[in-house]
């Protein structure tokens, strides 16, 4: 196992933002925001049924939306939640389309 104390030159600094925090922002920027409602819609639904998860993302794209500010640790996990659930659009639609051939 690394012994961490030999990277404390490594490591962020106390309330340093991390450096792909930025490129999350952007992506979830280039999300038409009737996609991103769309994506809160279904977010809220399973925040309902208890899934932490959609729970912490609800606020935070609520927040987003609302142009309020995010800890890096937010968005970076919104980024990633909502990459993970345009994908799994795509695939779904995709899969539907060559059903339909």
């Amino acid at each position: 196992m690394t012994d961490l104390k030999s990277f404390d030159n490594e490591f962020l600094e106390e309330g340093e933002a991390h450096p792909t925090s930025l490129p999350a922002e952007e992506f979830i920027n280039s999300i038409p925001i009737g996609v991103l409602q769309k994506l809160l819609i279904e977010l809220e639904e399973k925040a309902k049924e208890g899934n932490k998860i959609a729970q912490v993302n609800t606020f935070a794209l609520k927040k987003f939306i609302n142009k309020d500010k995010l800890t890096d640790r937010y968005i970076m996990g919104l980024a990633w939640t909502l990459l993970t659930m345009i994908t799994e659009i795509e695939q779904n639609r995709s899969k539907n389309n060559k059903k339909n051939e």
